[in-house]
């Protein structure tokens, strides 16, 4: 029942989860970025709850308390804790009816599970409904009065913890900029990029088959202006934003439009991220990396890319780089990277692996004289390249012979 159940628990059964938002960094930077929100009743289940990884992006433990030792307990453990820069601590300092409200909810609920009478009774059950979304909204304008830092009867004097100090906040909206400063510092070079189609963790089928065919024109039409779209499909919208916004897609002095590294510019930020996926790739070189080990790198703090931009980042990476880079799927050089690989690596990107294969000194020489042989450019992908066509052109039995 409600008594026996304790309010943490009770929460967590009757109210579905909801995650509080950080609304300023969320628009600054094009990503929707939230706090998961964990209700503890007590000291040990407030340390499951720090042990436990948050799913968002951070993690708000609310410390429900019906008592003032309780709650100073809470304070002390709040203060006592550093170096979890994700994690926020707020200890209400009355929870009002709280209690009251779950013990009724519970009571309505085990009415409408347990009474078969109401199966033939329209008026009671339908009763029995109304009563239940009233106490479900009540709880809910409990539950959002808890963090609520101003002073009864508006909110519960929530006192609000960061790194083991206490936060100098008086109203909502100065919970909602601690924490849209708290994720500034955590993703403090996460790319700005304003567009709700591809800034995603989950896309839409629109959005999904909008960025299928901007890389597919990323891999077909470089040198053409806007990868060759014309009007204004839902890919044109990506290309601005992520491509031609940022300068990775752009024109030369030769007047031909072709993919390069980012511009420095603090406007989108992206070029901290790009510096450490050259870093990633070149310096771990020539062992391929799995592209699900890649993307779960960029997504971690401080860059924080979401799901949705990794391909195509990884498309123009590749452009950019690619007598530099090799792809291989299920362990097998791809020589000529195609649309049909990268339908197949947005579904299945643990099947991918990518290689920086920069080569120097002693290496560098004997590149060069095959590349000169097989007049191809003095790089080793080109060469790699022109290796791999021979050896595909020769009759079977002499490719047999060789092997």
């Amino acid at each position: 029942t409600g008594q026996s159940r304790g309010l943490a628990d009770g929460v967590r059964k009757y109210i579905v989860k909801r995650p509080m938002i950080a609304r300023r960094h969320s628009f600054d930077t094009g990503a929707l970025r939230m706090f998961d929100v964990a209700y503890v009743d007590s000291i040990s289940s407030f340390d499951e709850s720090l042990a436990t990884k948050a799913t968002l992006d951070g993690l708000v433990v609310v410390c429900l308390s019906e008592s003032n030792s309780l709650s100073e307990q809470f304070q002390v453990r709040a203060k006592a804790l550093d170096g979890l820069d994700n994690v926020v601590i707020a200890v209400p300092q009355q929870i009002g009816e709280l209690r009251g409200v779950i013990a009724e909810l519970a009571a309505l609920r085990w009415v409408w599970e347990n009474t078969p009478e109401l199966r033939d009774d329209r008026v009671a059950r339908r009763e029995v409904s109304l009563r239940i979304t009233e106490a479900e909204q009540l709880l809910l304008r409990d539950l959002a009065g808890l963090t609520d830092p101003r002073p009864e009867p508006i909110g519960s004097g929530c006192l609000w913890f960061y790194t083991g100090l206490r936060q100098k906040v008086s109203s909502l909206a100065d919970v909602s900029q601690l924490l849209s400063k708290i994720l500034d510092l955590v993703y403090s070079k996460a790319p700005k990029i304003r567009n709700e189609l591809i800034v995603r963790r989950t896309l839409s089928t629109a959005a999904a088959a909008a960025r299928r065919n901007l890389i597919e024109a990323m891999l077909k039409y470089e040198a053409k202006p806007l990868l060759g779209m014309e009007g204004f499909p839902p890919e044109r919208s990506i290309y601005e934003s992520v491509l031609h916004v940022t300068g990775i897609h752009r024109v030369g002095e030769d007047g031909v439009w072709h993919f390069g590294p980012p511009s420095k510019n603090a406007t989108h930020n992206i070029a901290p991220s790009w510096r450490h996926i050259c870093e990633f790739v070149f310096d771990r070189q020539p062992e391929p990396i799995p592209l699900d080990v890649l993307f779960a790198e960029l997504a971690r703090p401080p860059w924080g890319i979401l799901d949705g931009l990794h391909p195509v980042l990884l498309c123009a990476f590749t452009m950019v780089y690619p007598n530099e880079t090799t792809l291989y799927k299920e362990q097998v050089f791809v020589p000529e990277i195609s649309i049909a690989d990268f339908e197949l690596m947005l579904r299945r990107p643990e099947l991918f692996s990518i290689a920086g294969c920069r080569v120097s000194g002693s290496r560098a020489l004997v590149v060069d004289r095959i590349a000169t042989g097989l007049k191809v450019q003095p790089a080793t992908v080109p060469v790699v390249r022109a290796l791999f066509r021979t050896a595909k052109a020769l009759p079977d039995l002499d490719r047999k012979s060789v092997v």
